[in-house]
């Protein structure tokens, strides 16, 4: 996900640490995971999960719901990710 949003100019507003962090939230937050960001994970990142949430949602929106199809500059990425070595996870969100 991180990766894909990189290469998308509204990304620009965020910075790096915000941006990865983010990534880490949406990822446990499309997993289901009980606890997103824990408290351990505030701790270490001095970054409150209010924080990450408009940054996971631009990400979500920017490059998750995109219409990915053969045109789409994004399809190497999806591609990418799509294969087992990486669990398919690309996949997972269609």
């Amino acid at each position: 996900m991180l990766e894909g949003s990189l290469i998308q100019y509204p990304m620009l507003a965020y910075k790096p640490s915000v941006l990865a962090a983010s990534a880490l939230y949406l990822a446990s937050k499309l997993c289901f995971s009980k606890e997103p960001w824990s408290n351990r994970m505030a701790s270490i990142t001095s970054l409150q999960e209010k924080t990450l949430r408009r940054c996971a949602k631009d990400i979500y929106e920017v490059v998750l719901l995109r219409n990915i199809d053969e045109s789409n500059k994004l399809r190497a990425v999806f591609n990418k990710f799509s294969s087992s070595k990486y669990g398919g996870v690309s996949t997972k969100i269609q």
